[in-house]
């Protein structure tokens, strides 16, 4: 009686550690993932691009003016650019978004650097060629400002090179209420 109380006890802890073990391992692979060199080293880069795209003033002007002259044609995805989205109000977001479907083993970043001169970063699912964003996915359609794009698509401020542009921010609890809810300016 006594060895099969001991058995028990015993393969009820081996099965708690093995439990444990398991849900820690997956659970430090994604945080593996968020901080991988190879993501960090994409960030680097992105950055690094963002910064000579906001230096090239002239380039940057000519693309606001075609996307303003696109959003009057294009409603659905006019406002969405070569790496830059312009929202109703007219402030922008000189942006990277690197998908996951594009290079396995970099976790979802979107980087951008807005008209309000800060920086923003982002985990949210956008997509190849930030297909979510275009038509009316998820019941939204263009932002009409940059807080409402932030808020919407969990897109908080960082410093523009520390690693925190690699934490994650989506999903989160209630995301879908929040992109449906937000109200329209």
């Amino acid at each position: 009686m006594k060895m099969k109380r001991i058995i028990w006890v015993g393969g009820t802890l081996v099965l708690l550690l093995l439990i444990a073990f398991t849900v820690l391992s997956v659970n430090g692979e994604r945080m593996f993932r968020l901080r991988s060199s190879a993501r960090k080293q994409w960030k680097a880069k992105a950055l690094g691009e963002i910064v000579e795209r906001i230096k090239d003033t002239r380039g940057l002007s000519n693309e606001l003016t075609h996307l303003r002259a696109e959003m009057g044609t294009d409603v659905e995805s006019g406002w969405i650019g070569t790496n830059l989205l312009v929202m109703t109000n007219g402030e922008w977001l000189l942006y990277r978004n690197k998908c996951v479907k594009e290079a396995e083993h970099i976790h979802d970043l979107f980087l951008a650097r807005g008209s309000d001169g800060k920086w923003y970063y982002s985990t949210f699912h956008f997509c190849i060629g930030m297909s979510t964003l275009r038509g009316d996915m998820f019941g939204r359609s263009r932002p009409g400002s940059i807080a409402e794009f932030t808020q919407a698509y969990s897109a908080p401020e960082f410093d523009g090179h520390s690693d925190d542009g690699l934490k994650k921010t989506w999903p989160f609890k209630n995301w879908q209420t929040n992109l449906i809810s937000q109200p329209r300016q």
